[in-house]
């Protein structure tokens, strides 16, 4: 279980069922489907900076949502998976 995004962190008091969620930072949304965010976690020694490519399920314009800086919570691919991108974007946190 993870909690929804919020403000100051990741994680507030609202659960939902991802068990390989991560959490990270938009930095562009291109190509109607693909998304490159910077994890707040190290996820691997290859990839100093965090920065991962995340496929978007929804290929709609997300006007609102797609702003860099924007707080995301991505999940990963199980192992052994043969997926082309190992992260799909699934919330996006906005203020209202």
């Amino acid at each position: 279980m993870l909690g929804l995004p919020s403000p100051t962190g990741c994680v507030s008091a609202i659960q939902i069922p991802f068990s390989q969620a991560v959490c990270g930072t938009l930095v562009r949304r291109y190509k109607r489907f693909l998304a490159d965010v910077r994890l707040d976690q190290v996820e691997s020694t290859r990839n100093a900076d965090n920065l991962v490519t995340a496929h978007c399920p929804n290929p709609g314009a997300m006007t609102g949502y797609v702003q860099p800086g924007t707080r995301v919570v991505l999940t990963k691919a199980s192992e052994g998976s043969k997926r082309k991108l190992l992260y799909t974007w699934e919330i996006a946190l906005t203020h209202v």
